[in-house]
C-alpha cells in the first residue's frame, strides 16, 4: 500500500494535498470516456407532543412539493418505467417495447447490448462497480482479469461480464419485489427472460427471506465465509473480491488485488475494452450496499404485513426498517472519502429537492455517507408500494426521532437539532404522503 499521503493513479503518484481537485475527473470527461421495541415505543410516546410543535412550523414552509425528475441519460430512447401497463418492472416494460417494435436495442462490440440497455433503463454508467468474485450465474467465467461489472439505479441492477453469453438484470416490482432476468448477447431479436432459478441464491436468510440483492465481501483467508456488507459494516472489512477506485488516507479496505491498496482508475488492471468506464467507484459501492439492504427490509415489511398485519413479526420488521432508514449504527468514516468516477456528483445532484435546494440524495463523505440522516430510499417506488399502515408507522418513528431531544439506546448518527429540523423540512417538501401524514397529525392534535 502506498504511504498515507500518497495514492496510486496508474503510473503516477500524487500527494494528498489538494487531491479532491486534482483527482476528480470532470463529469464531461467521464461521459466522454464511457458511452429493541420498548425503548423505541417510549421514544415515540415522549416525542408526539414536541413533534406537533415542529410539524406546525414545517407545514408553513412546506407548501411547495417538488417531484423527482429522472436522471438524464446520454441518449434519449423511449423510456421503460415500472408504471407502464405493459409490465410490473422496468425490464418487463422494456421487453414489451421491444416486442411491439416501439423500442430497439443497439449491439456494440465486446459489451453487446449493455450500453443500450443502460440507456433505456436510465441506469448511469457512473454507477459501475466491478467484482472478481465468482458468486453469480456465470461466476465460473469471472476472474480478476475478466471481472463482472454491475450498474444500478433505485429500481434496476444490470450485470455484465466479458466472458458471459448474457446480461443479468434484477428489477423491482411493486407487487412481487425483486425479479430477475437474463438477456442473451446474440444479434437476433433480443428478449429478456425472467429467471426464477436466481432465487436459489437471492432468496434466503441473508436476504431476510425475500427476493433480494446481496453485497458480499470475500475473505482473503482460504475457507472463510464471505460477509454481507451495508452501511453498518466497518469500512476496513468491506469489498474483498471487488475492485475499488477512490481516494482516502490512513486506513485500508479489503478490495483490489492483495497488496495494491488504493486505486483511482482501472486502466492498467485488466483489458477494459467494453467496460463503459474505467472505474469501480467507492462511493457507488457504499450506496449500493446501503440500497440493497434497505430494499430487502422494505420487501420483508410488505410481505409480513400481508401475512399477518397485526403480528409481532411485522412490528419488529417495521422498527428495523425505520432504524435502517435513519442510519442506525452507521459505521464511522475513518477519513474523508473521494470517488473518482463522477458518481458522487451525479447522485448528489438528483431530485426531488426542497425549496432551498437540499435533498436526501446529497452525500457527505466526510463524517458519514449521507448529509441528512434519513435514507433517499423513502423516495423509491418500492417504499411507495408499502401498505399505508406500514408507512404510517414508519413515519411515526421518523417524527419521533427527528423531533426528540435524545433517542434512548438506539445508536443514530450524531446530528444537531438544526440538522434534524432541516431533514424534517426536506421530507415535508419532497415527500407528498409524508406531508399529508404530518398535516393530519397536526390537525388531530389541534382540533378546532
Amino acid at each position: 500500500m502506498p504511504p498515507d499521503d500518497e495514492v496510486r493513479r496508474g503510473p503516477f503518484m500524487v500527494r494528498e494535498a489538494g487531491m479532491r481537485d486534482r483527482l476528480r475527473p470532470p463529469r464531461a470527461a467521464v461521459r466522454a470516456a464511457s458511452p429493541a421495541m420498548k425503548s423505541v415505543e417510549a421514544v415515540e410516546a415522549l416525542s408526539i407532543r414536541s413533534a406537533v410543535l415542529v410539524i406546525a412550523a414545517v407545514l408553513i414552509v412546506g407548501a411547495t412539493i417538488l417531484r423527482e425528475v429522472p436522471a438524464t441519460a446520454t441518449t434519449a430512447p423511449a423510456r421503460a418505467t415500472t408504471s407502464s401497463a405493459a409490465g410490473d418492472t422496468a425490464v418487463a416494460s422494456l421487453n414489451e417495447m421491444l416486442r411491439s417494435g416501439r423500442g430497439q436495442l443497439r449491439f456494440e462490440g465486446r459489451s453487446g447490448y449493455l450500453r443500450s440497455v443502460l440507456d433505456h433503463l436510465h441506469v448511469p454508467v457512473e454507477s459501475q462497480v466491478v467484482t472478481f468474485s465468482q458468486a453469480s450465474l456465470h461466476g465460473a467465467r469471472v476472474t480478476d482479469s475478466y471481472p463482472r461489472a454491475i450498474f444500478f439505479n433505485d429500481d434496476v441492477a444490470v450485470a455484465w461480464a466479458p466472458q458471459s453469453s448474457s446480461l443479468e438484470l434484477a428489477a423491482y416490482s411493486r407487487q412481487r419485489g425483486l425479479v430477475f432476468y437474463t438477456l442473451e448477447q446474440s444479434q437476433n431479436a433480443p428478449r429478456f427472460e425472467e429467471r426464477r432459478d436466481c432465487l436459489a441464491c437471492h432468496r434466503s436468510e441473508r436476504t431476510l427471506g425475500v427476493p433480494g440483492l446481496l453485497v458480499l465481501s470475500t475473505s482473503r483467508n482460504d475457507g472463510a465465509a464471505p460477509i454481507m456488507t451495508d452501511h453498518r459494516t466497518p469500512l476496513s472489512d468491506r469489498w474483498g473480491g471487488w475492485y475499488v477506485t477512490g481516494v482516502s488516507r490512513r486506513w485500508k479496505h479489503q478490495g483490489n488485488r492483495i497488496g495494491q491498496g488504493w486505486l483511482t482508475s482501472l486502466y492498467d488492471q485488466f483489458d477494459t475494452s467494453g467496460y463503459p468506464t474505467l472505474y469501480s467507484d467507492i462511493v457507488a459501492l457504499m450506496v449500493l450496499e446501503h440500497q440493497a439492504r434497505a430494499s430487502n427490509l422494505i420487501s420483508r415489511a410488505q410481505s409480513l404485513f400481508h401475512t399477518d398485519p397485526s403480528g409481532r413479526d411485522v412490528a419488529i420488521a417495521i422498527h428495523e426498517l425505520t432504524d435502517y432508514l435513519l442510519f442506525a449504527d452507521e459505521a464511522p468514516f475513518p477519513a474523508a472519502i473521494v470517488g473518482t468516477s463522477g458518481f458522487a456528483e451525479w447522485f448528489s445532484s438528483r431530485t426531488p429537492r426542497g425549496a432551498s435546494g437540499p435533498s436526501l440524495y446529497q452525500l457527505d463523505l466526510k463524517r458519514r455517507l449521507f448529509r441528512h440522516p434519513v435514507s433517499y430510499m423513502i423516495y423509491s417506488d418500492l417504499f411507495d408500494a408499502l401498505p399505508q399502515p406500514v408507512k404510517d408507522r414508519v413515519y411515526t418513528r421518523l417524527l419521533a426521532v427527528l423531533t426528540a431531544p435524545g433517542e434512548g439506546s438506539v445508536s443514530y448518527p450524531e446530528v444537531s437539532p438544526a440538522e434534524k429540523a432541516a431533514t424534517l423540512d426536506i421530507l415535508v417538501r419532497t415527500k407528498p404522503d409524508f406531508r399529508d401524514f404530518v398535516q393530519q397529525r397536526s390537525a388531530n392534535a389541534n382540533p378546532r
